[in-house]
């Protein structure tokens, strides 16, 4: 018996769970509006899937862009094709064009983008079949579901930022640009990024997989080494954009965000939020106090181009996108602060998926609006791994490790406050040396962001500076707390300041991937395992197990 319903009640990646877990063989068709991806199983593992991509993700042309095949090889095969019931890639392999490991590879990269694409579905139907229904498995593949669904996550962050591989990007700064990156391959695509070369080109120049180019590019991006180039073509569309598309584009945006705190703290606190975001802007009386999330977005439309009409001050186009794109980051600050990294992470994916959903005249405003919420998707997703540890602090004083053992309170009977902050100040200082190497003085400035969002910044680590030497953050951490007269627990040290280096350690992996990583850990080990230390193993044994949870974040301890 078929089994069926809407993707809004039971996710995509839910079903593929269900699937996995009872070890059906069938084939899962899901569509949206004229959109069908189809997915079929063997016990439990994908084998296959088909669905509506863009030309330049066909298996041919990924074929070519990764320099595995020719054009004439692609002609060739497609005449075969056309004479039999053969697959492309099975012609490919039987002519000797390409070998069945580099096809797996890229059929792989295919699959994540059908899957990606349809992930980013807000409604449609799925119908589960039992049965290949005459499918020929001529290429033998198992793939986990579950993990597929997750690297298709990631495959989706990527395209925020490179929606196709025709978008170019260039050196913020060349005088700026790092000698050296701890990666090889993403020094090598960091080189390539000249302003002149589209994304395509840099795949066919390193040779290197289309996966791997943009998760490189990403990573630029969001260190600040490189932009996106505008295009002429884009220079020539962004003149054409009205106002009314910039509203078109930006307002459904912020009713998205707005029905967060809707649902979470009711419509009233939803509307104060908005006020108290866009009553401060330059922008409030020619246009934005008539946002108001209760109104559709036609009727907000209607109501600012009437207020715009009225106004004395004229109101440009780039005026109103300024005006939005501040409001936007404004409410999402305020979500932070209300509802915490996990709420602006899930509003951030949400937005995204109306995005890729809205006409192409609203998504040309998306090529100016995409970088910036890139950078925000990153940021939002490590505070989220950040507040994920800790949010499993219970009553009791155990922390849940990613094995599900707890990791006990340690002993600080005879461990003072003093000892703690030397203990946890050496440790960053550590880090921030290994910073420097790759990062120069922007690894102190990471540390300074890091230590202002910290819950105890006020408390004491608004004091805490790694330039300075151990003695003197002891002297001035605790004169601070004398002075303000907090009363502050031992625990209230270790949780601030494991915050703040796991935090640290998790920027390092993101920036510079993690074989420094792994190599900053390998130095704190070492000096922690120093004989010289042993009084401190209580704060050696609990920081070090504390590391060990990230093991279900795909943490690599040494």
């Amino acid at each position: 018996m078929p089994i069926q319903g809407d993707i809004q009640t039971f996710s995509l990646s839910a079903i593929g769970r269900m699937i996995h877990a009872e070890k059906k063989t069938g084939i899962l068709n899901v569509s949206s509006d004229d959109s069908v991806t189809r997915i079929y199983f063997k016990q439990g593992g994908i084998v296959f899937i088909s669905g509506d991509l863009a030309e330049e993700l066909s298996l041919g042309a990924l074929l070519k862009a990764d320099k595995l095949v020719q054009e004439a090889e692609i002609r060739n095969a497609l005449e075969i094709g056309a004479k039999s019931n053969k697959r492309l890639g099975v012609i490919l392999i039987e002519q000797g064009y390409v070998t069945k490991e580099d096809l797996v590879k890229v059929l792989n990269l295919q699959f994540k983008e059908a899957i990606s694409k349809a992930l980013t579905w807000k409604e449609g139907t799925f119908i589960y079949t039992d049965g290949l229904d005459g499918y020929v498995e001529d290429i033998q593949l198992d793939m986990d579901p579950i993990r597929l669904v997750a690297e298709a996550e990631r495959w989706k962050e990527y395209r925020i930022l490179i929606p196709n591989d025709q978008v170019v990007f260039e050196m913020k700064d060349v005088a700026l640009r790092p000698n050296s990156l701890s990666t090889e391959g993403v020094y090598d695509v960091m080189l390539l990024a000249d302003g002149n070369r589209t994304v395509a080109q840099i795949i066919q120049s390193t040779g290197k997989t289309r996966i791997a180019v943009y998760r490189a590019l990403t990573s630029l991006f969001v260190q600040g080494i490189i932009e996106r180039k505008k295009t002429s073509q884009e220079i020539r569309k962004g003149q054409q954009i009205t106002a009314e598309s910039i509203m078109r584009f930006f307002l459904p945006l912020i009713k998205e965000i707005l029905s967060d705190f809707s649902t979470e703290m009711g419509g009233k606190k939803a509307a104060s939020i908005l006020a108290g975001s866009i009553e401060s802007s330059p922008h409030y009386d020619t246009f934005l106090q008539e946002v108001r999330p209760e109104d559709t977005t036609s009727t907000m439309v209607k109501n600012i181009r009437e207020r715009i009409g009225r106004s004395s001050k004229p109101v440009k186009s780039t005026d109103l996108a300024t005006g939005f794109k501040n409001t936007i980051v404004q409410i999402l600050k305020e979500e932070q602060q209300l509802l915490g990294s996990k709420a602006v992470y899930g509003t951030l994916r949400r937005m995204i998926t109306l995005i890729e959903s809205m006409p192409a005249e609203q998504k040309i405003i998306a090529g100016s609006f995409m970088p910036l919420l890139t950078k925000l998707f990153a940021s939002e997703k490590r505070s989220m791994e950040t507040e994920d540890i800790f949010a499993r602090t219970t009553s009791s004083g155990v922390v849940s490790g990613g094995t599900g053992s707890g990791i006990p309170i340690p002993n600080l009977s005879d461990i003072s406050g003093a000892v703690i902050i030397a203990f946890y100040s050496r440790i960053a200082q550590i880090l921030i040396t290994d910073l420097e190497e790759n990062l120069g003085v922007k690894s102190h400035t990471l540390l300074e962001k890091i230590l202002k969002n910290s819950e105890y910044h006020e408390a004491f680590l608004c004091r805490f500076h790694a330039a300075d030497d151990i003695a003197t953050n002891v002297e001035s951490i605790r004169g601070h707390i004398s002075n303000e007269g907090h009363r502050l627990s031992k625990m209230s040290f270790i949780k601030g300041f494991q915050q703040v280096l796991i935090e640290l350690l998790l920027e390092e992996k993101h920036l510079l991937g993690s074989k420094p990583t792994r190599t900053s850990l390998a130095k704190l080990n070492r000096f922690m395992s120093d004989p010289k230390q042993r009084d401190l193993m209580p704060l050696s044994k609990y920081f070090i197990s504390t590391i060990e949870t990230y093991r279900s974040l795909e943490w690599t301890m040494v």
